[in-house]
């Protein structure tokens, strides 16, 4: 114990507002407090060196504080180690480890709010049955195999691949091996003096394994399987939302669709319940486009495009291809004009898709991944045309005038 308790006195609040401010057990903020939680249990060691004063000593009553707020925080933990027991329940392995860290946890907390030999005796019995860093480790290696790593397979299990499912498992694994660092870090300073090898050794590990996840990030992000969910995800909209307006169901799964883990960008279109291709035609590749028509009282297209280099100079491109044209026909379908209009497009620039709605439909347009200072409209281009009236011929009875009518015409990067 040093001389000076103000010191003690410092360190235990300091270790205070640390588990005041953060919620739950970080890698990264115990990372940057290693020094001082291992000096810490070196304190503990010390004051259980002491004789237990016969008045209150202020000391301890600040560890009883500091034994609350850490029992706070594991109880907040064990929804961690629960969601890993319930999702993982084919492997034993999570149902020990859990077992493992709250006996553990327990125990160090009786070292603070009961220091004395026994206490910390038990607490040292147990870290030399059951290693915090033996088990962390052992943790880790449970996540190079894609049966055994509950990250891989809640995305495995998620159709859409959204950032949600992976942020949340990201931040269940870092709040986990927190723990351990932190038990390792605590019980060096009360048995190997600060010797630091095995938090510095956990540390590292912990390092390689964030680069990974990192890597794991990306590896979504360039997969792209979440389209294959996206369907589903239209006609679930389309079914559950029908009180929504258009509006609300577009900014609904804009939302959604920002979620998956995607490089694609992404255009959504919701208009009116209507049909034949006198109000609507599209163009597109088929591994590109997803359409769902006359349900849930409305129509929703969703197109996807691969280009992510230089979208602004192509959206230019398609803008100048759907606004220069010859005035566009009044035709009771659009179904071979939306070809041709395709065709144009694709002479001018990179054009995976085309698509002329009647404006009185209601349009609600939204775009996702997308940079608005390159592209402020989307990953593409679209205009409101007027196209022109057309007179049609009954022969010696004469004729009569159809006007022209008010279309969104749009067109997306392929």
């Amino acid at each position: 114990m040093p001389d000076d308790l103000q010191y003690v006195t410092n360190t235990i609040t300091m270790m205070n507002d640390f588990i005041g401010i953060h919620a739950r057990f970080e890698t990264k903020i115990i990372m940057d407090r290693m020094l001082a939680l291992s000096g810490f249990g070196s304190l503990v060691k010390d004051i259980i060196s002491m004789a237990k004063p016969n008045q209150p000593n202020p000391v301890l009553l600040k560890l009883e504080v500091l034994d609350r707020k850490i029992g706070e925080l594991s109880r907040k933990m064990s929804y961690l180690f629960d969601d890993l027991k319930s999702f993982m329940v084919a492997h034993n392995f999570y149902k020990k480890f859990a077992s493992t860290a709250s006996t553990l946890m327990k125990l160090m907390q009786d070292t603070i709010s009961n220091p004395c030999g026994h206490s910390k005796g038990i607490f040292k019995n147990e870290c030399e049955r059951t290693p915090p860093l033996r088990w962390a480790l052992e943790f880790i290696s449970q996540l190079e195999n894609e049966s055994t790593n509950p990250l891989k397979m809640a995305m495995k299990a998620d159709p859409l691949k959204t950032r949600q499912t992976f942020n949340k498992w990201r931040d269940i694994i870092d709040g986990v091996l927190a723990q351990f660092l932190f038990l390792e870090t605590y019980l060096n300073g009360m048995f190997w003096d600060s010797n630091m090898y095995g938090p510095n050794n956990l540390k590292g590990r912990i390092e390689n394994l964030k680069n990974d996840m990192n890597q794991w990030y990306e590896d979504y992000h360039d997969q792209n399987e979440g389209w294959n969910g996206v369907r589903k995800l239209v006609e679930d909209t389309q079914d559950d939302c029908e009180h929504m307006n258009n509006a609300q169901k577009a900014n609904k799964l804009q939302v959604d669709l920002d979620n998956i883990l995607s490089n694609n960008a992404f255009y959504v279109l919701v208009y009116n319940d209507c049909g034949g291709y006198g109000n609507h035609a599209f163009s597109h590749e088929d591994d590109n486009f997803i359409c769902s028509f006359r349900r849930g009282k409305c129509n929703v297209v969703v197109y996807r495009t691969f280009r992510f280099h230089y979208r602004g100079h192509h959206a230019g491109i398609l803008r100048n291809a759907i606004e220069s044209r010859p005035p566009y026909p009044t035709v009771d379908s659009y179904e071979d004009f939306i070809d041709t209009l395709r065709s144009e497009a694709g002479k001018k620039g990179e054009c995976g898709f085309v698509g002329i709605i009647r404006a009185n439909n209601n349009v609600a347009i939204k775009w996702v991944n997308c940079d608005p200072n390159d592209v402020p409209n989307g990953p593409g281009a679209f205009t409101y045309v007027q196209t022109s009236d057309r007179y049609v011929s009954n022969g010696f009875l004469g004729g009569r005038m159809i006007r022209g009518d008010k279309f969104l015409v749009i067109a997306g990067i392929r």
